[in-house]
């Protein structure tokens, strides 16, 4: 650019020049034209036209001179010189009292060649080379040269001074592409232009930027500037302060600044600085050295700025809230190729969202570093760096443990010692916060990470260890609106290697803790062993100590409550397709107590799979075996679907199993693109935790409880707050197949927060099943099919709260059958009998009577007869001894005491009718058919019964709704369901036949 200019000054001092001596010639303005014509065109590099030259002794004029040199035109329509021509051809001096060029215009938007090189070799000496629009700015391959060139290679044409300047016009400079050019308005009035002196000018220019790409409709520079030249005219010192203001197109007025630039020369080296100031406040100052015996540019820098200062070039673009101090040094070879920058820098920031928007949550944070760097080509050699960052309190550290080389084109990193550590990077407090945004689908808070871990690098790869474990108190770990844990104490030791082969992350161990107990550990690897795009592999042991889990809350509702540790081991290749497989133990409070499952499955991109595996359950001697076949459907909101099958079950023990089960739901929803989003468990939450599924159970023998159910299959459908059964099978230890239906429902807000409703029915129950015989091969005391309908009620604070308090209703109903309990044995009940051979041969003889139809008053020896109180009795109890009913029925009621209360029991048959309340005992390891019994029994007669006991003082003159004449006392029976006690029924029966007869007496 120095050339270029230089050559269209040279052009028109040559002109004024000519003028004067053509003047001197007394040439006409005709020949003087001619001349400065012919003597521009031989300028080399210089394309000139010029209009017209006219000189008079002491002045000259001239009209409308064009000159171009490269991409560089300089248009002046008129310029006018005061200069003394006897001396300028007497003694070849040009001293000018004035000039003055008003309406002219520099052009360098046509893309002028800014360089002080030579030309090409082989290019035409006489034109500037074509170059691309990248070489058109101010290159940085030769900074000695540039400011070397402004001092040593300005000097003044000739013998020539100019005693005062006045220069009007317009520059034009580049915009960009596509633009028009900004035109920059230039006034430039001063004096003292020579050799061996200091000129001075006063400089003022005006841009008009609106149509050009920077945020700003005008700028202006006010100033003065200074330049000495030495005895041989050449430029030696150049200073410029000047003021800058500008005008942005929606901010209004910027403040100005003041630039303050000052060039010398000196035979052994050049200096160059530069201060950029604001208000008085030092912004930026730069100062440079070139020394002729090394050439190489030495120099020092130093920085106090804020973004605010910025300003004029941001114009309206936001920015964060940035301040920056610092100091150091530079030097470089004079083609830049080897650049070499030290020194201490802060930087506090604010608001860094608005470059990246997880950075908001950052805060204020300073940075602070020191630094000596190298960089030659495009790779650059660390000499010192240490980092330092802090929010509210420090945060991290990180300092290069020995010099290293970075390759800016390949990323690669060289230590000077690769077999030895690189960085050291400690925490100190590394706020949660920060991470947001970073972890993927998960949100982590804590009171702040703290930790330490080296950097090695090794074989193109790094190689991380820590120092100290990293430390995570009090955190929070929340994942698709549910939260995995709170209140965890963490603590992580690890390793890490990485490159362009993979990664791979070893936790040894990672430790979870609550309220200073340990809650469990893992100890495993994360890695993508193919690189970039391969599939992520996590394998591991696991350790959990279930006490801790169930005492707190801190895994958000995570706890196996009947456990006491679990271990196991996990592992994962999360691919195109995910397969998995995994192990669990637990260990019960009891060490016979013991479960063991192993899981296995695949899992496809859509989120559909499957999962299956065995489980073994041991309570002492007492094993249990499950298989478990679960399906994922890949649908939001869809159940997970589980098959249960096995043996002999308790029902604590699918509670038990259920939480493994959730924590595999948990993870593989979750963990997938399909996961739905659920109420995170918690003190509110069911035992079901957060499952959304359906079970399809079968197993060959299931308890709940104190209760049994034989061939139990069906189907749970698990809600959010909702448990139900349907299509529910199974033997209700009676030998007999029921339907089962119900509904286990969970309000957080109720007192109560757990509410059972189920049913149970049958129709064909035996009831031999019920009331079996009293010895064997004797006959059952009903026989008959019963139909039952069982309702089971209860609530409680949780389930086995729920279970203590369950409410069970069953009511057995039938309407053929035959009962035998009213059946006794009245032997020696006739008062008369003078001996007992007497009376039970009496009795005999009456019983063969009978059966020939004879009287019993004509069989027996001595004609002996009963009494009619005996003889009504003991047909009486003939005729009931096996009755044949056409309704009965039972209800039974179990309450939280566990005691059998019979609510209702009641007969119908042809002439008998009875209603009864009872009981029946609750006493622990004994079955139902053993338990104490105890009934009480309100008989109605009517008919050819009721007429039997007339006189026997055995009835009463009430009668029932039915019509039924009740006996005047209630019968009563205990023992137990197989061995029923009636010696009250005996004895009622028995004393009412030895009753003496009231004919007897009259008579």
């Amino acid at each position: 650019m120095k050339k270029i200019i230089r050559r269209l000054l040279i052009g028109l001092l040559l002109v004024l020049v000519l003028a004067g001596l053509a003047v001197a010639l007394s040439l006409t303005p005709t020949v003087q034209t001619l001349l400065a014509q012919s003597m521009l065109a031989k300028q080399p590099g210089l394309r000139s036209s010029l209009e017209s030259v006219s000189a008079s002794f002491g002045r000259a004029e001239v009209a409308n001179l064009r000159l171009q040199s490269g991409g560089a035109v300089l248009s002046i329509p008129s310029l006018q010189a005061d200069l003394p021509v006897t001396d300028a051809v007497l003694h070849r001096r040009v001293r000018m009292r004035s000039l003055v060029a008003k309406g002219w215009t520099l052009d360098l938007s046509r893309g002028a060649v800014l360089d002080c090189g030579q030309v090409p070799a082989g290019a035409d000496s006489t034109e500037e080379p074509e170059r691309p629009a990248a070489e058109q700015a101010i290159s940085a391959q030769r900074a000695k040269q540039i400011f070397g060139d402004i001092l040593g290679c300005w000097a003044l044409p000739g013998d020539i001074s100019i005693d005062e300047v006045e220069l009007d016009g317009d520059v034009l400079l580049p915009a960009g592409a596509d633009l028009p050019p900004v035109c920059v308005h230039v006034v430039v009035k001063g004096g003292r232009l020579a050799a061996g002196s200091e000129g001075a000018f006063d400089v003022a220019a005006d841009a008009d930027l609106k149509g050009s790409a920077l945020p700003l409709n005008a700028a202006a520079l006010r100033g003065r500037l200074v330049a000495a030249f030495d005895a041989a005219g050449v430029l030696g010192r150049i200073g410029l302060k000047a003021d800058v203001s500008a005008q942005g197109r929606a901010t209004g007025n910027f403040p100005p600044l003041s630039v303050n630039f000052a060039a010398g020369h000196a035979s052994d080296a050049d200096t160059c600085t530069l201060a950029v100031e604001r208000a008085a406040r030092p912004l930026a100052t730069i100062g440079a050295r070139f020394p002729a015996a090394t050439g190489r540019v030495e120099g020092t820098w130093k920085i106090d700025a804020e973004s605010a200062d910025l300003a004029l070039l941001l114009g309206r673009r936001p920015m964060p809230v940035l301040a920056a101090v610092g100091s150091g040094t530079f030097a470089t070879d004079t083609g830049f190729s080897r650049v070499q920058v030290a020194g201490d820098l802060k930087v506090a920031a604010g608001h860094l969202g608005i470059w990246l928007a997880p950075l908001e949550r950052i805060g204020d944070v300073a940075l602070d570093a020191g630094f000596a760097l190298t960089r030659s080509g495009t790779s650059v050699q660390f000499d010192r760096l240490c980092v330092a960052i802090s929010g509210v309190r420090p945060v991290a550290t990180v300092r290069a443990l020995q010099p290293f080389r970075f390759e800016a084109g390949t990323g690669a990193v060289q230590p000077a010692d690769p077999r030895a550590d690189w960085l050291d990077c400690s925490l100190q407090g590394l706020p949660s916060d920060w991470l947001a945004g970073w972890l993927s689908g998960c949100a982590f808070e804590s009171g702040g990470l703290t930790g330490g871990f080296v950097v090695r690098e090794a074989d193109g790869a790094f190689a991380l260890r820590s120092t100290d474990p990293l430390s995570a108190p009090g955190a929070t770990i929340r994942r698709s609106g549910r939260t995995l844990g709170q209140n965890l104490d963490l603590s992580l030791a690890w390793q890490a290697e990485g490159g362009a082969r993979g990664w791979q992350v070893r936790c040894a161990p990672l430790t979870v803790g609550s309220e200073g107990r340990r809650l469990g550990s893992w100890d495993g690897t994360v890695a993508q062993p193919a690189g970039a795009g391969g599939p992520i592999v996590v394998a591991g042991k696991w350790d959990a100590d279930l006490e801790a889990l169930a005492a707190g809350r801190a895994m958000g509702g995570i706890r196996m409550t009947g456990g006491r540790t679990a271990t196991g081991e996990f592992s994962a290749d999360f691919g195109n397709v995910t397969t998995f497989t995994g192990s669990l133990n637990v260990a019960g409070h009891d060490p016979s107590h013991t479960l063991v499952a192993s899981l296995s499955g695949r899992l496809n991109p859509s989120g559909v799979g499957r999962f299956a595996g065995p489980i073994r359950f041991a309570f002492g001697t007492e094993v249990s075996e499950l298989a478990v076949d679960g399906s994922l459907t890949g649908q939001p909101g869809t159940p997970v679907f589980v098959e249960l099958t096995g043996g002999t079950v308790a029902y604590e023990q699918l509670r038990l199993l259920a939480e493994p089960l959730a924590a595999v739901r948990s993870f593989l929803l979750d963990g997938a693109a399909h996961a739905t989003t659920v109420a995170s468990p918690g003190p509110a939450a069911p035992f079901w935790g957060d499952w959304l599924g359906r079970v399809r159970f079968a197993f060959t023998h299931l308890t709940v409880g104190a209760r049994a159910i034989d061939n139990a299959d069906g189907i749970l459908e698990i809600e959010r707050d909702t448990v139900r059964l349907r299509s529910g099978h199974g033997d209700l230890s009676l030998h007999q197949p029921a339907q089962l239906e119900g509904t286990l429902a969970f309000d957080h807000t109720a007192a109560v927060p757990y509410r059972l409703n189920a049913t149970a029915s049958t129709d064909k129950l035996e009831a031999s099943t019920l009331f079996p015989p009293p010895e064997p091969r004797a006959e059952p005391l009903v026989r008959g099919r019963f139909a039952l309908a069982a309702t089971f009620t209860g609530g409680g604070a949780d389930w086995a709260d729920l279970l203590a308090h369950l409410q069970e209703e069953y009511r057995l109903t039938s309407t053929t059958g035959i009962v035998r309990f009213l059946k006794t044995d009245l032997g020696g009940v006739n008062p008369e009998a003078p001996t007992p051979v007497s009376d039970a041969m009496v009795g005999t003889a009456s019983a063969v009577g009978r059966l020939f139809s004879v009287k019993g008053d004509k069989i027996g020896s001595g004609q002996r007869s009963l009494s009619k109180n005996a003889q009504a009795v003991l047909n009486f109890s003939y005729n009931v001894a096996e009755l044949g009913y056409s309704a009965a029925s039972v209800t039974v009621i179990r309450g939280a005491d566990r005691t059998w209360r019979l609510a209702e029991v009641a007969m119908t048959a042809r002439d008998l009718h009875f209603t009864g309340t009872g009981r029946i005992g609750a006493a622990p390891d004994l079955p139902l058919a053993a338990q104490a019994i105890d009934v009480d029994l309100q008989l109605g007669l009517r008919g050819p019964l009721a007429a039997q006991l007339e006189g026997t003082g055995l009835l009463s003159t009430q009668q029932d709704g039915e019509g039924f004449t009740l006996l005047s006392a209630p019968v009563h029976f205990s023992g137990t369901m197989n061995k029923l006690d009636g010696s009250q029924w005996h004895d009622l029966l028995f004393n009412a036949a030895r009753k003496p007869s009231t004919e007897k007496k009259d008579r």
